[in-house]
């Protein structure tokens, strides 16, 4: 289990990496950056394009695993990224080291970089030079202001067939109007994480809406943080649980209550 944990992850990180800086791969995955606010229903936004190509990036896995293995593990990658969708949680010390967490994910989802890909773990992105730390270059004040959500090209829609299509009619209306083969190619090509993912942090919070920003201190009461991280780890751990034990339908209709509730 480790090693499918592992291979998986690193599919993950090339995957994710490769949704940024490629464009006609990151019209797909541009939907799950689109909310210019930071919260777990920011990881629910997922694009039916993203999937398709998604799914077919983890063939490998298949040549050395058991489907049913690879079923597991794929899920409980996707279960875990999603408590790292929060301003709540701020930093944790050790587990940074290894671990993806709210403090390195809020990076990647600020719109001015394109960085921290990995999904369970960060150290693929310490080792390809893709990691940027929360606090770099700026100052260590809880009341500063360091990320700003959200995308660049703002869908002005609450459809979500708008969220779906409006990046493709904005990557083929650039290719359009390159006026050359040459930059029709490069407008379906070259992502915009293309020449941020290895950079520095760049740009500035002027002109960025108070929706698009956070500050970093968290004013929820110490009683809210604790219900809301016990739902969060009980409802993960009896997810992953069933799966992993039995993912038979029954097994999924006795988690709908507690989910319910």
């Amino acid at each position: 289990w480790v090693a499918i944990t592992i291979l998986i992850d690193f599919l993950y990180y090339w995957t994710h990496r490769l949704g940024h800086q490629i464009a006609f791969l990151w019209v797909g995955h541009s939907v799950h950056h689109s909310s210019e606010h930071y919260n777990p229903t920011t990881a629910l936004r997922q694009s039916v394009w993203q999937h398709m190509y998604e799914s077919l990036s983890f063939f490998p896995v298949a040549l050395f695993f058991p489907p049913t293995l690879h079923a597991v593990y794929a899920s409980w990658n996707t279960i875990y990224q999603f408590w790292v969708h929060t301003t709540c949680i701020r930093r944790l010390g050790p587990i940074e080291y290894v671990f993806m967490t709210a403090s390195h994910h809020r990076v990647h989802h600020d719109r001015r970089v394109h960085k921290n890909y990995g999904g369970l773990l960060i150290i693929w992105d310490k080792l390809f030079g893709t990691f940027l730390d929360e606090n770099a270059g700026t100052p260590s004040d809880d009341d500063i202001e360091v990320c700003a959500f959200g995308t660049m090209a703002v869908v002005q829609s609450w459809s979500d067939v708008a969220f779906q299509t409006e990046a493709w009619r904005a990557m083929f209306r650039r290719a359009r109007e390159s006026g050359s083969l040459t930059g029709a190619i490069r407008a379906l090509v070259v992502g915009p994480g293309y020449y941020t993912t290895t950079a520095d942090r760049t740009g500035a919070m002027h002109g960025v809406g108070p929706a698009a920003r956070i500050r970093k201190r968290c004013y929820a009461s110490v009683f809210t943080r604790i219900y809301v991280d016990f739902h969060s780890i009980t409802a993960g751990t009896l997810g992953y649980s069933m799966m992993a034990l039995n993912p038979l339908p029954m097994y999924a209709l006795a988690y709908c209550p507690y989910v319910i509730l």
